[in-house]
């Protein structure tokens, strides 16, 4: 049976990788593959539709989790390892028949999501949040932390943004609570809303922003955006940003809340509250910005209290007694939400905080909900299989083996233009011509010394070779350059790489070596090629010990969470005192090369000299074969003193 992995190879093979390749393109070269497919070996409309949905999911999205993520019913996706995969559909969590072929595609997946949200994940920095286009918030554990693998959370979200009414109809609220959130949200109280995981906190902040009234200035701080706030023009979004590989650059959700005190707020809503920030929360809230609104993790509006004091405590050693009334004072409202037993997301308390007295903060619950029994309904695996249908996927493993150009061994010729190598032709037939002319005054000299013409044009492209090396040795040190400013300014590494094409495309016309490996590499990193692949691909491709070394020790590093700013910073430094070492050498030899130049033509010049002084002398040397031997060792002699000047003064760096 013919595998996906297989056909995946067979596109890869064809694909071209020095132009943009729409997605229409893309699609007509996925099934004229599954056409030849299909000639080998039968197979079925449905599966051949199945198959080509597969593939170009593999070169355009996230693979397998791209079903997931287009079926609006599915709400959750847990990876756990390459084997288990588990959803959440309607409430209920099944575990699919699909599963990833290696760690290595799964890991590749990884790095995708995370790349497009500028973050960073590896063994040294196992643990990040991302989020993908849609809005969906993703957790990414890899080892050594996570000892079954590496796993992925994702948490989708509505396409449209859920309202109170739709919160209603599902029977998450009654609309008696839902008219009351939604006069104290207009009249500025402070809300708290908590709840446990998966229990629908960002969802309900969401809709009761929708009668926050649309004239006030709005600043939203998230640590992961992922609030919809509708109808409010005067917004202001703000999302916190990790350190970059140097560990520096963070931006913290305290930093934020700090700024947007000087941003003239009128409410403030901070996402989720999980640490220190807690304390900048509390003071903003008991500085005048009323009608705020936060979230955080709890198992009820007590336990949510208790919770906020400790995360206070983490952020600054005040007196227990002072932060509760920092507390009391800033929250008027705790909604606390949670799931029940039929797996529904309901408002299940909403508490007032009166205030603090008595050493302690007192509150008044004014709407319980109290959930009704129900005898649990079995539900058979069979049945569950039933209800959802998953399309298996092709198992199978593949390596991809792409080559770019025609081979790695010619690189720096393909660079020489026709117009430098007939330079180097003419120069090579004029040589050729003169030395026959002076040596020998026979026609028949010319074919004879066309292997010697051939090494000289070789020898003169040998030069232009050595000037396109150099050439693209001071480009690969402008691009590791502006690679470095980009990691160091907050992007992810594939990010980091668009920007440095974008950057050095004003530098380098296309034709630029550096310009048409960076055009490779980033269209090998939009067809989700991993991107310590995609470096090793372009070490073979240019054959350059500088070039080997560096993709050797920023894959590593990449891996493993190294310095890669401080890896590639002294890859510059190093290719630049090379550059600087060869400049001296030239500048050195410049005075023998002139020389050797010089003494190179002195050989024509006596025979040439004496052709004309001495006619009768040197008509002797060429018409019998004595002479012709004499000229033919002079001409040997002179081609080995050439061929060692040429070596001595060709120093490597």
């Amino acid at each position: 049976m013919i595998e996906a992995e297989q056909l995946h190879a067979r596109i890869l093979s064809r694909l071209d990788m020095t132009r943009d390749m729409e997605d229409e393109e893309l699609t007509e070269l996925i099934y004229e593959v599954l056409q030849e497919a299909s000639q080998e070996e039968y197979l079925p409309l449905d599966q051949k539709t199945m198959l080509g949905k597969e593939l170009f999911n593999a070169f355009r999205k996230l693979d397998l989790l791209q079903e997931f993520l287009e079926d609006e019913q599915i709400t959750e996706i847990m990876i756990n390892g390459t084997q288990n995969i588990f959803i959440e559909k309607a409430g209920r969590i099944i575990q699919s028949d699909k599963r990833f072929l290696s760690r290595d595609k799964l890991e590749d997946v990884i790095q995708q999501i995370v790349a497009g949200s500028n973050r960073l994940v590896n063994e040294a920095s196992p643990i990040a949040d991302a989020r993908l286009a849609d809005g969906s918030r993703v957790n990414v554990v890899l080892p050594p932390v996570a000892l079954n693998g590496p796993i992925v959370t994702i948490r989708k979200f509505a396409k449209e943004a859920i309202t109170m009414k739709k919160l209603m109809e599902w029977q998450s609220i009654n609309s008696e609570v839902s008219g009351f959130l939604a006069l104290l949200v207009a009249a500025g109280y402070n809300i708290f809303i908590s709840g446990g995981t998966g229990s629908g906190k960002t969802t309900f902040l969401n809709a009761l922003s929708q009668y926050i009234p649309k004239n006030e200035r709005i600043i939203t701080i998230e640590d992961n955006a992922e609030l919809q706030i509708q109808n409010v023009k005067n917004l202001v979004r703000l999302e916190a940003r990790n350190a970059n590989v140097e560990g520096t650059g963070e931006v913290t959700i305290r930093d934020l809340i700090k700024s947007a005190l000087r941003m003239r707020p009128d409410r403030i809503i901070v996402g989720e509250v999980r640490s220190a920030e807690a304390i900048d929360m509390l003071q903003a809230l008991n500085t005048g910005h009323d009608g705020s609104l936060s979230t955080g993790h709890a198992n009820s509006p007590k336990d949510m209290l208790s919770r906020l004091e400790t995360m206070v405590l983490m952020g600054m050693d005040l007196p227990l007694p002072a932060i509760q009334r920092q507390i009391a004072s800033g929250l008027d409202i705790i909604v606390h939400l949670g799931r029940l037993r039929d797996k529904t997301r309901k408002v299940l308390e909403v508490t007032e905080v009166l205030g603090y007295w008595e050493e302690e903060i007192h509150l008044q619950t004014l709407y319980c909900f109290e959930e009704a029994y129900k005898e649990a309904v079995n539900v058979t695996e069979d049945e569950e299989k039933r209800e959802i249908r998953m399309e298996r996927k092709v198992s199978g493993d593949w390596k991809k083996n792409l080559r770019t150009f025609v081979t790695a061994r010619s690189l720096w010729q393909q660079d020489i233009t026709f117009k430098e190598r007939g330079a180097a032709g003419g120069k090579a037939a004029i040589l050729i011509g003169i030395t026959a002319w002076l040596y020998y005054r026979k026609i028949w000299a010319v074919p004879a010394l066309i292997p010697l013409g051939i090494w000289l044009y070789r020898e003169f492209l040998k030069e232009e070779k050595k000037k396109k090396e150099q050439e693209f040795q001071k480009q690969f040190r402008e691009m590791i350059q502006s690679l470095s400013a980009a990691l160091n300014t907050g992007y992810s590494v594939e990010n980091a790489f668009y920007e440095t094409q974008k950057e050095l495309k004003i530098l380098y016309p296309p034709e630029a070596r550096i310009s048409k490996e960076l055009l490779v590499i980033t269209r090998k990193l939009r067809i989700h090629i991993p991107v310590e692949q995609v470096l090793e691909e372009f070490a073979e491709q240019v054959l350059s010990e500088d070039v080997k070394s560096f993709v050797t020790v920023f894959v590593t590093a990449k891996k493993s969470g190294g310095d890669m700013i401080g890896i590639i910073r002294n890859t510059a430094n190093q290719i630049g005192d090379k550059i600087e070492v060869k400049r001296e050498i030239d500048t050195m030899l410049a005075a023998k090369k002139y020389e050797f130049q010089i003494m190179s033509v002195v050989p024509y010049g006596i025979i040439g000299y004496m052709s004309l002084s001495f006619p009768e002398f040197m008509n002797e040397l060429y018409g019998n074969m004595a002479g012709i031997g004499v000229m033919t060792l002079c001409l040997g002699i002179y081609a080995g003193a050439y061929y060692l000047g040429i070596r001595i003064l060709r120093i490597d760096v």
